[in-house]
């Protein structure tokens, strides 16, 4: 097999890692090879801005050192992946000077991203797209845009593919852009990579975090807080003593879903209470808040304040909003979802195993250690009568080199190019009860 590519299509970032043949996984350092990176070595930032010259278009770490810098531009963009949940409206232009739609704009943002993966020489982009191995990863799609979605990926990444063997999209003009992504017929039917490209965010995160203990029956649940979604899954997790010949076992206890509220959400509500906070200030500064917020918010989490542009703000203002209350209700709400869509199949397993119904709990993703998201997460639940109770742990870092990158923001990524991944979608055998040879081997660190 040739090597396959699994690109982490984020809301705020975009990562990539490579599997070879002998399953091998390698972390690609997309940020240090695009440029001087500000998130992290293996991490380039979902952004796109076109100069006010209407001529200059940057991708990546381009765009948001722009921002920041508060350059002159007609139009900014921090999350243009948000417009896959909305397919039908792809080819809406974002400029009416401009024939530059939603589409091109996803299209030279991930042909950057498979550019940069090229340079790297741990990847080698094919001359013709059909050739090409990549999964790229995905939230849930509701099942209203689920086709078109899909579509619109696969159309995506098949231009994106001819376009990283082009050159350096990081930094180039609107007429070039436009000369690659608009057809020349309008009513052209786009062609697609193959739907191999299809890797679901909350099982690849799953793949990679649950395979962690030996000699363990569990039933487990992966929640992944993004930027744009948080996604959720449940499954039966069994992982024999190394001594016999039973590989491990994850199978989707239920369908696995995503929550369109995560690390945006808190943008905007962080958003909200500082200009209820400070108006005078906001108001006459709101652009260059509105751009600065995603890239200080890492602050408000880590030391517990912030300041933006001259309004000071804590965590303690954030936490005790009611529309962070809300936020934090709804993902609960999608945790219990998940349970009652699984709940036969976990009684059922938990009976024939002889398992408690504590859900083991690992947490994914730029969120993953945000307090308030994993107590709303952890409230205990009763369905069907039958009460569930939660556990964290903290996975063990995998021994890779990340670039700097955190190990639970890697986990989409890692997962998509782990060779259990296929298995898991693909090989939905029956778990069968083997006998056990005492208690685990392993420990896993509690997450304190």
């Amino acid at each position: 097999m040739t090597s396959v590519l699994c690109l982490d299509f984020g809301t705020s970032s975009i990562r990539a890692v490579v599997r070879e043949s002998n399953s091998d996984r390698k972390v690609i350092p997309l940020g240090q090879i695009t440029t001087v990176q500000r998130i992290d070595g293996a991490s380039i930032p979902s952004a796109f801005c076109i100069d006010d010259d209407l001529k200059t278009i940057r991708f990546g770490q381009h765009a948001e050192d722009a921002i920041l810098s508060k350059r002159k531009l007609a139009i900014s963009i921090t999350s243009p992946k948000r417009w896959l949940t909305e397919p039908k409206l792809l080819n809406r232009l974002i400029h009416p000077d401009l024939e530059i739609t939603r589409r091109c704009v996803l299209t030279g943002l991930m042909g950057y991203a498979l550019f940069s993966a090229n340079e790297s020489r741990l990847w080698s982009v094919p001359a013709d797209p059909n050739m090409a191995n990549i999964r790229i990863a995905h939230p849930v799609w509701p099942s209203s845009i689920k086709v078109d979605a899909d579509r619109a990926l696969g159309q995506i990444g098949w231009m994106a593919v001819n376009m990283a063997s082009a050159g350096d999209w990081g930094v180039t003009t609107a007429e070039v852009l436009c000369s690659w992504t608009n057809p020349s017929d309008p009513t052209e039917i786009l062609p697609e990579l193959s739907v191999d490209i299809d890797t679901v965010e909350p099982i690849a995160a799953a793949v990679e975090l649950l395979l962690n203990t030996d000699n363990e029956r569990q039933i487990c649940m992966v929640v992944d807080v993004g930027a744009g979604t948080t996604d959720i899954g449940v499954f039966q997790h069994l992982s024999p003593d190394r001594r016999t010949n039973k590989g491990v076992r994850l199978i989707p206890a239920g369908p696995a879903t995503s929550v369109f509220k995560a690390g945006d959400e808190i943008d905007r509500v962080l958003l909200s209470l500082m200009r209820e906070s400070n108006p005078k200030i906001f108001d006459a500064k709101k652009a260059e808040i509105q751009d600065a917020i995603r890239f200080h918010k890492e602050n408000l989490f880590k030391i517990q304040r912030m300041n933006v542009s001259g309004i000071d703000f804590s965590l303690k203002d954030l936490v005790n909003s009611s529309e962070i209350d809300s936020m934090a209700a709804i993902i609960s709400g999608g945790v219990e979802a998940c349970l009652r869509n699984a709940y036969s199949t976990i009684n059922s397993f938990s009976k024939t195993a002889g398992l408690s119904n504590e859900i083991i709990v690992v947490m994914a993703g730029g969120g993953a250690d945000i307090k308030f998201l994993r107590d709303a997460v952890a409230k205990p639940l009763s369905i069907n009568g039958t009460p569930f109770t939660f556990k964290f742990f903290k996975p063990v870092t995998a021994n890779l080199n990340m670039h700097g990158a955190g190990y639970e923001r890697m986990a989409v990524g890692l997962g998509g190019a782990h060779e259990d991944y296929e298995k898991v979608v693909h090989e939905h055998a029956k778990l069968i009860s083997i006998r056990g040879f005492g208690p685990p081997k392993q420990k896993i660190t509690p997450w304190s």
